[in-house]
């Protein structure tokens, strides 16, 4: 999912260094959640997706590990 993000959602852009950088969630609420970047020149891009996305997920824990990250 991190080269082709779906479910897209709770878009948020900062600007940095002359950087616009839109950091979304993404993969739906449950074991696949993770946070993914973008960035670009443009507010309006074209903005391209950071080579290490996912920056945040649990998708590499066991799903069976103790006290799971669980949607409610």
């Amino acid at each position: 999912m991190a080269k082709k993000p779906v479910w897209i959602e709770g878009p948020h852009i900062l600007k940095e260094d002359g950087w616009y950088y839109l950091i979304c969630a993404e993969g739906g609420t449950g074991y696949d959640h993770s946070e993914v970047v973008f960035r670009g020149k443009s507010p309006e891009g074209p903005f391209v997706s950071y080579e290490k996305n996912p920056i945040l997920t649990q998708r590499q824990l066991d799903p069976n590990k103790k006290d799971p990250i669980n949607p409610v």
